[in-house]
């Protein structure tokens, strides 16, 4: 659905964040390009956080949709944790204290 109609509801898209590989071999790596895109251009009202993996030469790989398991895709689950914490209003402060 995304890939397809994007610019239609992007001003209802709540706060997202993309994660993609260029070598993932399901999803084509221009469906989040053009989802970007589209964000950037229609100056989206909400948080759009887009990360790139690896490079255009990397072949298609159906373990991308597996970070934990993909040395390339480790970052991601990082990153995807605190966004999700910032989501539920969990902020850097607390997850420090939480941390220790």
């Amino acid at each position: 659905m995304l890939r397809r109609s994007a610019s239609e509801f992007l001003s209802d898209l709540p706060d997202t964040q993309v994660h993609h590989h260029y070598g993932d071999a399901v999803v084509p790596f221009s469906f989040s390009q053009a989802l970007r895109d589209k964000s950037t251009a229609a100056g989206s009202p909400s948080v759009f956080d887009f990360y790139a993996y690896g490079d255009t030469t990397d072949t298609p790989d159906p373990a991308f949709h597996a970070p934990e398991l993909t040395p390339a895709m480790q970052p991601s689950l990082a990153r995807t944790e605190t966004f999700l914490l910032d989501a539920l209003g969990v902020g850097t402060a607390t997850r420090l204290a939480l941390a220790y």
